[in-house]
Parts: structure tokens; C-alpha cells; sequence
């Protein structure tokens, strides 16, 4: 008999905290590295050097006035790392964020399945398995984990409104559309700022991650996988969306753990519960019988 999977809650919050501290320990290296370049006497004078030649060469074809528009382009990774490396870096790290999110969405629903196996009569009505299927797979145990597999792949694959407001929140019956926004307001770290008078709370901007917040998040993700665009540009604004994940698989797990009692590490959850601004509530309770 296997084991009641629990849910990684800290595992995947602790990906999402070093997702961001990758993307901003790059950029910071970037930006020392382009301040060396322009402030390197020896590097500058190579520089221009380089740029002389490379000018002279262009003259001799007869393109001196198209000379700047031929050299930026190619010189720009060198001259300027930070400005050609931050987009690329802040939207593939909004990928990522992404990414994490749809894994701890996945690992979360496989927990409630196991939890309440009953659940299989009304989400996996319509999953079927063929004969040859069900004799590779052996056993019982095998037959449910791939029923779970389909279950999993049908709200992952859903648009992100589909995926967390009716499959999590309506079919699990996890929260209602309304209750799924964050307000930075009622975060620890957003209360303990304002008593200490530690920051101009005026400049912190919104994190929130509500219902069309978060289905622009993955909008962006879209053009950047499959159009190629890198539109991320503001390392705050990639705080903010972190921020939100994070408080959105908070919020999931401790509404999972209400109601279908997921194993889970409570600590863990209820620290980030009260650092996010996460109303705790009543204990855990046993899933419903209905």
C-alpha cells in the first residue's frame, strides 16, 4: 500500500524565491560588469580602438554613414551587457514562474485525488482507459495514477481562468473567483514597514495576483515562448509577479488543507500564511461527505 503523497509546499515556494534571486544576482553582475567596461581606462581605449578599425573597414565599402547602424548591433552584448541582457533575463524568469506554478498546481491536485478518491467519479467521469492500457499498467495502483495523469493534464492544459477558477476553485471547490486577489496591504512585511516607518509605502507597488492579473502573466509567457518576444524589462515588476505566485500557492495549499486535510508541512504554511496576509482561519477540516 503506498503512502499519502504530501504536498512540497515549501519546496515549490523556495523555487519561486530562487528563481527571482537568479534573476537578480545576474543582473547585478551585469551591471558591475558594463560599469568595469566603461570606467577601465585601458578597456576604454581598446574600445574605441576596436571601434576605429572596425569604421575604417566600413569606409573603405563606402558605408560611412550606415557605420553606426552596422556596429551597434554587433557591439551592443559588449558595450552595453546590461541593456541587451536584462529582457532576456527578466522574461525568461517569467517563464519560469510560470512553469513552477503549473508543476504546484499538478503535484497539488494529484495530493487532493489521493486524498478523496471519490473525487474520480466527477472529475474523471469522462477519462477512459483502453484494454491495452489497463493490462500494461498491472495493477490497480497503476490504473488510478494514469487516471490521475489525464485528470492532471486536462487543468494544465486549460487556459489559466479555466485552470484555477473552475477546475481548482469550482470543481474542487477550493474559493470563489472573488476570494483568488492578493493585497499587499495585508502582508507582514507591508505592516511591519508601515510601523517602523521603514520605507515610502507610497512607492511599493501593488504585488497582486488577481483572476486578470494572473491571465496577463501567462499572455506574457505565450509571446515570449512562442512569439519570441521579450517584453520584461522592470525587475520590480518581476518581484511583484513572484510575489504573487508565491501568495497564490499559499492561499491554494491552505484551502487544500482545509478542506481535504492534504498532508502538508502546517509550519511551513502557516508562516507563509501569515507573511502573505493569508487569513489562517479555523484548523483543518475533514473532507466533505456531500
Amino acid at each position: 500500500m503506498e503512502s499519502m503523497p504530501a504536498l512540497d509546499f515549501q519546496k515549490h515556494i523556495t523555487r519561486l524565491r530562487q528563481l527571482l534571486a537568479a534573476a537578480e544576482y545576474t543582473i547585478d553582475a551585469y551591471e558591475h560588469r558594463e560599469q568595469f567596461l566603461n570606467e577601465d581606462a585601458e578597456v576604454v581605449e581598446a574600445r574605441q580602438a576596436l571601434l576605429e578599425d572596425a569604421r575604417s573597414i566600413i569606409a573603405k565599402y563606402g558605408l560611412e554613414d550606415q557605420a553606426e547602424k552596422l556596429l551597434n548591433p554587433s557591439y551592443a552584448s559588449y558595450l552595453r551587457p546590461t541593456e541587451v541582457a536584462k529582457p532576456i533575463i527578466l522574461s525568461f524568469a517569467l517563464v519560469s514562474f510560470c512553469t513552477e506554478f503549473e508543476v504546484f498546481i499538478s503535484q497539488l491536485v494529484r495530493c487532493i485525488l489521493a486524498k478523496d478518491p471519490r473525487l474520480l467519479k466527477s472529475l474523471g467521469s469522462e477519462k477512459t482507459l483502453t484494454a491495452a492500457e489497463v493490462s500494461d499498467l498491472g495493477s490497480y495502483e497503476g490504473v488510478i495514477r494514469r487516471l490521475h495523469d489525464k485528470i492532471v493534464k486536462e487543468i494544465i492544459d486549460s487556459n489559466p481562468k479555466r485552470m484555477v477558477v473552475h477546475h481548482l476553485g469550482k470543481r474542487l471547490a477550493l474559493f470563489s473567483e472573488e476570494e483568488f486577489a492578493y493585497d499587499v496591504k495585508e502582508s507582514l512585511f507591508y505592516k511591519v514597514a508601515q510601523n517602523r516607518n521603514a520605507i515610502d509605502l507610497s512607492k511599493v507597488r501593488p504585488a497582486r495576483l488577481g483572476i486578470a492579473d494572473f491571465e496577463e502573466v501567462f499572455r506574457t509567457r505565450h509571446a515570449i515562448v512562442h512569439d519570441g518576444e521579450l517584453p520584461v524589462t522592470d525587475l520590480s515588476g518581476l518581484r511583484n509577479i513572484s510575489t504573487g505566485f508565491e501568495w497564490a500557492e499559499t492561499f491554494l495549499s491552505l484551502r487544500a488543507f482545509r478542506k481535504y486535510s492534504i498532508p502538508i508541512d502546517e509550519v511551513a504554511l502557516y508562516g507563509n500564511c501569515t507573511w502573505h496576509g493569508v487569513d489562517i482561519g479555523g484548523a483543518a477540516t475533514p473532507p466533505s461527505t456531500t
